[in-house]
């Protein structure tokens, strides 16, 4: 009974302190991450069913380890590396939902691009990809491994915005010349 009192009491001072003027439905305290590549560290990976669909699901969270990068290319094809302030911690979330071959190879590209101690060189085998099992425990042994995730808004042809998340291996960000 005291812990309730001391939870409403919490409460109503918060929500009293609250100024909910500008608060609808449409308001939203998340804003999109701009386009750009981001250093980021797994935490938490799970396998599970999809809600939409009832096909089997890998799910990623990562945060991001350090403000990301944009690139921009002049005239003469140099390409520059401008920094995207006040990402750093935020989080990035990818779903792999598996419903046929496709989406399983695509998967397990994606999974080939961590990386090891030798860059180009998987952290994990191709046969961590052979049963749910096996699979379940390579998922674990990349919680808290690095990898860059590129950000990337497309427009379609009804002028809606879809934003794509992509793993990028060290080789690749080498070749960028991302930070290392």
């Amino acid at each position: 009974m005291a812990i309730e009192k001391s939870l409403y009491s919490q409460l109503d001072d918060l929500l009293k302190q609250t100024d909910l003027t500008d608060v609808s439905a449409e308001s939203t305290n998340y804003s999109e991450l701009p386009d750009g590549y981001y250093n980021c560290e797994v935490d938490k990976t799970d396998l599970k069913l999809s809600k939409t669909s009832g096909n089997p699901m890998v799910s990623f969270q990562f945060t991001i380890t350090e403000d990301g990068y944009s690139v921009e290319v002049d005239e003469k094809q140099n390409a520059t590396l401008i920094p995207i302030k006040k990402t750093k911690n935020r989080k990035i979330f990818i779903n792999y939902v598996l419903k046929n071959d496709t989406s399983v190879k695509r998967f397990v590209t994606d999974m080939l691009k961590f990386e090891g101690e030798t860059p180009g060189e998987s952290l994990l085998p191709k046969e961590a990809f052979t049963t749910s099992e096996v699979l379940e425990d390579a998922l674990d042994l990349l919680i808290g491994q690095r990898i860059y995730v590129q950000v990337s808004t497309t427009v379609n042809k009804d002028d809606t915005k879809s934003t794509w998340n992509n793993l990028i291996s060290w080789k690749r960000a080498a070749a960028l010349e991302l930070p290392m």
